[in-house]
């Protein structure tokens, strides 16, 4: 990957979420801030630079790791062996089968272990990668996430006029949950599977609550203390089109997942605390590079109580760190002259 690939990417990242609004309440509660670690779990390296990228999303599979969004187009998966080791490519671009347009996530059947594409529809394939099925929908083209639940997969569409869509193991629609009028980021959700059912959705910004589904769609929740957290890193509003290179970012949720004990590990991406803007480069802008990139941001990552949305613990750490997999592991990606390592933890709790 060039390196103007990878400063696009990461630019892409880091604006995705970014909204405007009110400042969250002010106010936190007593948390731990020495009770979490990150135990590292695997390396992922990629020496062509096409196989690893800062967009990607990443889920286990057959043994080993899936990493979507890759290679030609962004069309493509690169799958890699337990120890890491890079194994092979799938799919390529195109709208036959076994081709997609870039890929912006994926969802697993444990069951099977065929997967769900999502790029511009919804693709079914089965565990040797032969197409099944394709939904083309109009809110499909404006989808960014999908998540396996218990009762089938729910959807994320930005831009349509239902955020949230609700489906069946056979991907028929069973409900459509309504956006808030007047109110665009504020459909940019954040997705992880409940372990009893449902789903839990998290606003990327603007509200910053998270919110609990039940497996037909109905809201069955709301932890709305969460909306006090973000108060804590950062008192500047980065309102929509401000240059986050100029202005420190506005906080956002990239990560959710249910931790086995019940309890929601939440991944924030908020401005780095020794932030200070960079000089123009040339006179044609701000300098921006991947090897730059933490002179801007900071991850923030937090345990709270699933049933009253307390903060249990916090760890605050100076590297972008780009999600969370559907198996709870954390992942970061690094560059080292022109090889690409994606290093995986799974987060522990003291």
């Amino acid at each position: 990957m060039r390196a103007t690939h990878r400063a696009a990417s990461l630019a892409a990242l880091v604006l995705a979420g970014c909204g405007s609004g009110d400042a969250p309440a002010s106010g936190a509660a007593t948390i731990c801030d020495s009770c979490l670690v990150l135990d590292p779990v695997v390396v992922l390296e990629d020496e062509t630079g096409e196989r690893l990228s800062p967009s990607m999303r990443l889920a286990e599979w057959r043994g080993g790791f899936l990493a979507s969004g890759v290679g030609e187009g962004g069309a493509q998966f690169a799958v890699f062996g337990p120890s890491g080791d890079f194994q092979r490519m799938l799919g390529e671009p195109g709208e036959g089968p076994g081709q997609f347009f870039p890929i912006k996530n994926f969802a697993v059947d444990p069951g099977t272990l065929g997967l769900v594409v999502l790029d511009r529809k919804l693709t079914r394939v089965d565990s040797a990668f032969v197409t099944q099925a394709r939904v083309v929908e109009g809110d499909y083209a404006q989808a960014f996430r999908i998540v396996r639940t218990r009762e089938g997969y729910v959807v994320n569409s930005f831009g349509g006029p239902s955020p949230l869509i609700f489906l069946d193991d056979s991907l028929q629609v069973m409900a459509r949950i309504g956006s808030r009028a007047g109110q665009p980021d504020s459909n940019q959700f954040v997705l992880a599977a409940a372990a009893d059912g449902g789903v839990w959705a998290a606003r990327a910004a603007y509200a910053y609550e998270i919110r609990r589904h039940d497996g037909t769609g109905a809201q069955v929740g709301t932890l709305e203390p969460v909306r006090e957290w973000f108060q804590r890193w950062s008192q500047d509003d980065n309102r929509a089109g401000a240059d986050f290179r100029r202005v420190p970012l506005k906080p956002r949720i990239t990560g959710l997942q249910e931790l086995p004990d019940g309890r929601l590990a939440v991944l924030i991406v908020t401005a780095d605390a020794n932030f200070a803007p960079l000089p123009d480069a040339d006179g044609e802008g701000p300098a921006f590079s991947p090897e730059e990139f933490d002179k801007y941001a900071d991850t923030v990552v937090e345990v709270i109580d699933s049933a009253t949305g307390a903060l249990l613990a916090s760890m605050r750490r100076d590297e972008l760190y780009g999600g969370i997999t559907p198996e709870g592991l954390i992942w970061r990606l690094e560059y080292v002259d022109d090889t690409a390592r994606a290093h995986l933890y799974r987060l522990v709790m003291r």
